[in-house]
């Protein structure tokens, strides 16, 4: 058998996977991805919204504009969800501005968000990963087992669908390989967690008459409050190609699809149904995020519906967290206590995240279609009330934070308090740093090193004995200096002269030139 040498190995080309291969070559590790799929599947759109904290992401990584060039639906074209008895029929109730789909600049964030199919994303993150010379991917190679794993590294072996295997040495390995997970079941993780019984189906169809009929009621989303079929639809492209999840649905026999599809509608459009998925929800977390030098990410780690969105956001959010980690550690700035907490800050957003998809969940269309049809008011406060969390979530999106974790600095000050739908910005050690543009075109973000930051909030702050420290351990750090137009902002919200912040953007300490810099930079870097 073949034997292949690398520093990274993901196993797992999907969004997660390949925004992981991102981080890493863009730094210049060495990394193989190995990927069953040697194409992408235009009739499996999956997750269509990527979050402004996922576009922040690719902002910093460069394909944030790559993304929405490929975007069939631009931000501008609606920010609406629209719930109705039918898609046709009266409007019951009209959510806007959802998902951070916010046309324009918004001071609290670098990127909005965007409505993409997910094999769209893939497409753009392929391309980006093509382009670096220290990432190779296979395509068409699939985990089979491990022959080796240690605490310094492991060996797998891959395969395609030819039956030629090959074992791969890596020092890290990163299992972004699916909800089955052949890798987590090889390490004896078990899911913990519940799986909903009720069946769903997801279909993709064609109806440009459908599209001509709504040009005038523009949204991402159109529920269906139908007893006779229960569900949402949403256009993928401007030419008629649609998608929807009908709920409870479990037949794939196209002629009763189709006859959902027009009960939904409200109206027997003409409609050519193109792809059938049936599946079940899942909420559910991994017992653990690492085994040795194996690391789970994205949807090999957890699991929940797709309701508000969050599954492949969720994901791309521990690959970046991740990915910085294993760079530090392999480039010789990190320490092991760094690696490590990529599950103690990950696998609570994990929890978190279920949580609130699950809260979700418990109103879907199907339930909403049991308040009965003449109480139209009723419906109203319902909709209102039990949807509006899962299409208004920047305190979700934006606002979580690394409580407790040992690499973030606490500088005794109590948390604030927390809500998934409000997004309140702190500096508080472990959060995301509160955004602001510099000009028309720079955000803060944008000036952020790849190591850490310190940002000199105040003109009397010092500086100096940061940089010798770094330099002695031989962390990377970047210096934002003193910002006369921003200080009375950055004054009230870091509350601090100096902050500290890492490559993922969030904060790492705050406080003054006082304190002595360098066991916070130990700490920081997992080196103490």
């Amino acid at each position: 058998m073949q034997r292949v040498e690398t520093t990274v190995l993901v196993i797992g080309g999907g969004p997660v996977g390949l925004t992981l291969a991102l981080e890493l070559g863009q730094r210049g590790i060495p990394t193989l991805v190995v990927e069953p799929r040697t194409e992408l599947d235009p009739l499996r759109p999956r997750a269509k919204t990527t979050s402004i904290r996922t576009m922040e992401h690719f902002r910093r990584l460069k394909i944030a504009e790559a993304v929405r060039r490929r975007a069939y639906l631009p931000v501008g074209w609606s920010q609406a969800v629209c719930f109705g008895r039918t898609v046709l029929g009266p409007e019951i109730w009209r959510f806007e501005g959802v998902f951070g789909l916010v046309p324009g600049q918004d001071r609290r964030w670098a990127e909005a968000g965007q409505q993409i199919p997910q094999f769209q994303v893939e497409a753009a993150l392929r391309e980006a990963v093509a382009a670096l010379p220290c990432v190779s991917v296979w395509y068409g190679w699939r985990f089979e087992q491990f022959l080796e794993r240690e605490e310094r590294g492991a060996t797998a072996v891959v395969a395609n669908a030819q039956g030629e295997a090959r074992a791969v040495a890596a020092r890290f390995v990163a299992a972004a390989d699916g909800a089955q997970s052949p890798v987590r079941h090889a390490l004896g993780i078990a899911l913990e967690g519940a799986h909903a019984p009720r069946p769903n189906l997801n279909a993709v169809f064609t109806c440009p008459e459908l599209t001509r009929h709504l040009e005038g009621r523009r949204a991402v989303q159109y529920w269906t409050v139908n007893p006779e079929a229960p569900g949402h639809l949403g256009p993928l492209d401007l030419e008629g190609r649609w998608w929807t999840i009908l709920v409870g649905m479990q037949t794939t026999r196209v002629e009763e699809v189709v006859r959902a599809i027009h009960r939904q509608i409200g109206r027997p459009l003409p409609v050519e149904v193109l792809a059938l998925d049936p599946w079940r929800a899942h909420m559910c977390v991994a017992g653990r995020f690492q085994s040795g030098a194996v690391f789970l990410v994205g949807d090999a780690a957890h699991l929940n519906p797709p309701y508000g969105g969050h599954g492949f956001n969720t994901g791309v959010g521990d690959a970046v967290n991740l990915g910085w980690k294993l760079a530090a550690r392999i480039q010789g700035w990190g320490g092991e206590a760094l690696v490590a907490s990529y599950e103690v800050e990950r696998r609570p957003i994990a929890q978190a995240v279920v949580e609130v998809a699950t809260e979700n969940m418990r109103w879907l269309a199907a339930e909403l279609a049991e308040v009965p049809e003449g109480d139209a008011n009723r419906l109203r406060e319902v909709i209102r009330t039990v949807k509006a969390p899962e299409f208004y979530s920047l305190g979700l999106v934006l606002g979580y934070r690394y409580e407790r974790s040992p690499v973030i600095w606490d500088d005794g000050t109590s948390w604030p308090s927390w809500d998934p739908v409000e997004y309140r910005p702190t500096a508080h050690p472990g959060s995301r740093l509160p955004h602001t543009w510099l000009d028309s075109s720079t955000s803060l973000y944008d000036r952020l090193g790849l190591g850490f930051t310190l940002i000199q909030v105040a003109a009397e702050a010092k500086v100096a004995a940061w940089q010798e420290a770094a330099s002695r351990l031989g962390l990377p750090l970047a210096i934002f200096p003193y910002h006369p137009d921003l200080e009375a902002a950055w004054r009230e919200e870091l509350e601090a002269p100096l902050v500290l912040v890492r490559p993922d953007q969030h904060v790492a300490w705050r406080g003054d030139d006082r304190e002595p810099p360098e066991p916070i930079l130990r700490q920081v870097a997992g080196l103490s």
